[in-house]
């Protein structure tokens, strides 16, 4: 199989279900948020842990890697960032690019459509911090991904799924029937992770038991 041929189904299934995922962080509404922090609790926590990591935010420059529905984005923004924000979906970047201008920070975020790796290797900018929250789920390649970040960025935020019964076995069972490759990490291959792609562990926060939150810097 081609090494292309994961990353086309991962891009074509976010491309179909781009409203559907947008859906998965809530409203504002006080019930809404209820019921993300009981049950999207791995989601509300990597959220929470990244905006507090980078909150002092003024005039610091982020990237965010496959960035979706902008909600990091906008988040990182509202605190006096600039932003520049990738993905690969038309779909996700309209939701992005809507949601930004209902927030007012349009002038604040650079959406580009893009493959994430292509992009960080051609790139000259430099950036404060990277971060790639529920990417490295479907990459076939996370070591070449992070190198990259850990290039172009002092501080790198990323979220790894745990391998959890049932969790992961149902949600790999679901994916596999639209054809998309999704991929788990115990804590020693998020260590190697690190350290093969050339970073040190700063912080490991665990996912309850879904995941891990990790910064790491460049070694």
């Amino acid at each position: 199989m081609p090494d292309n041929k994961p990353q086309a189904d991962v891009q074509d299934y976010f491309v179909r279900h781009a409203t559907r995922f947008n859906g998965l962080y809530g409203g504002d509404n006080m019930a809404t948020r209820l019921f993300d922090k009981t049950f999207r609790r791995p989601m509300f926590d990597r959220y929470v842990f990244t905006v507090e990591e980078l909150a002092a935010g003024k005039n610091k420059k982020y990237l965010d890697l496959g960035c979706g529905s902008g909600r990091y984005s906008v988040a990182l923004a509202q605190l006096g960032a600039k932003v520049t924000a990738l993905d690969f979906s038309d779909a996700m970047l309209v939701l992005a690019e809507k949601y930004t201008r209902e927030s007012g920070q349009s002038s604040n975020i650079n959406y580009v459509k893009t493959d994430i790796n292509e992009w960080m290797e051609n790139t000259t900018e430099r950036f404060d911090a990277s971060l790639a929250m529920g990417v490295f789920d479907y990459l076939t390649n996370p070591e070449k991904t992070l190198s990259l970040m850990l290039k172009v960025s002092d501080t790198v935020l990323i979220s790894l799924p745990a391998p959890t019964f049932p969790r992961s076995q149902l949600r790999t069972l679901r994916y596999r029937m639209q054809n998309c490759p999704v991929f788990y990490f115990k804590r020693d291959d998020v260590e190697r992770l690190v350290t093969n792609a050339g970073g040190i562990i700063s912080e490991i926060k665990p996912l309850g038991g879904a995941g891990f939150w990790v910064n790491c810097k460049r070694r």
